[in-house]
């Protein structure tokens, strides 16, 4: 029988930890009788998950196909962890609104999806 033994070693515990920013909150859009939510995480309950999307960037008309193609997809929640600021690549990278569409299922569950061949 072997037996082995585990060191552990703390190095400043108080001083570490992740620091999260969160998103700043983005106004649920209506598009005829389609609204989307945007949460910076994905909800506890059950939701199937519909597709990706992103903004060209942050401009009027660019955010708003942005949630037409979730509407259209039959989305009712756009999932957006990131801000905005934190997807561009530099001071001249224009922003985008990114995440996944998402549609919430009733608490008993999503209903599943025809197996595809």
């Amino acid at each position: 029988m072997r037996i082995e033994s585990c060191t552990v070693l703390l190095l400043g515990v108080a001083s570490c930890g992740a620091h999260v920013t969160p998103a700043e909150p983005v106004p649920a859009r209506s598009i005829g009788s389609c609204t989307l939510e945007v949460l910076p995480l994905p909800p506890q309950a059950p939701y199937l998950v519909l597709g990706q999307g992103y903004s060209d960037n942050m401009s009027e008309p660019s955010v708003s196909a942005l949630f037409q193609k979730g509407c259209e997809l039959g989305a009712d929640a756009l999932v957006a962890p990131l801000p905005p600021a934190a997807l561009g690549n530099g001071k001249d990278a224009q922003e985008r609104l990114a995440g996944t569409f998402i549609r919430r299922c009733p608490a008993t569950g999503c209903p599943q999806a025809p197996a595809t061949r």
